[in-house]
């Protein structure tokens, strides 16, 4: 009976220690940034208007379901929208809120929900009769342990972006081959 004791105080002591070492790690790790570039063959001004058209989002944002306004004027900054997606077959809330917008080369936007916060950046540069997308993402957990599980997670999620960037981009160069 004592070898059982014994052996089940480790184990909580171990997950102690554990769960301790996540909490301190998330606590101080700060953000997550990682960046995705696609170039399209499409001039800049029609690849932005593909970009910005929501009716285009549900092909090339992986989960979309809809966007619905929260505050301000459509395109404008201080105007606040949330996207909703299904990941998982879980319902997703991501409020976003326009920093900066200079079409068609800056779109700049915070992001928030219950797990994370940051911000996003895109560039569109025009080269020659192509364009390209960069963007820079920037976001933490909104807590020690959510921020644990970000960094754990940065990985998949700069693939996943990485992909919806490329949806966008053939999305845009199957539209604009058509026209």
């Amino acid at each position: 009976m004592k070898i059982l004791g014994r052996t089940l105080k480790l184990i909580v002591a171990l997950a102690l220690v554990v769960f301790l070492a996540g909490f301190l790690y998330g606590w101080q790790a700060g953000p997550v940034s990682f960046e995705s570039e696609v170039q399209v063959d499409a001039p800049q001004g029609y690849s932005w208007s593909v970009f910005q058209d929501p009716s285009h989002m549900r092909t090339w944002l992986s989960g979309f379901q809809r966007i619905e306004m929260v505050d301000g004027q459509i395109g404008q900054p201080g105007s606040s929208y949330d996207i909703i997606a299904v990941d998982h077959g879980e319902e997703i809330v991501i409020r976003q809120t326009i920093i900066s917008i200079r079409p068609p080369e800056q779109f700049t936007y915070s992001m928030s929900n219950e797990f994370i916060e940051g911000s996003t950046e895109i560039l569109v540069t025009t080269e020659g009769q192509k364009s390209k997308f960069s963007v820079k993402t920037t976001f933490e957990g909104t807590s020690p342990i959510k921020n644990l599980l970000v960094h754990l997670s940065s990985s998949h999620l700069a693939t996943d972006d990485q992909a919806n960037w490329d949806r966008l981009k053939h999305l845009i160069e199957a539209r604009y081959a058509r026209e």
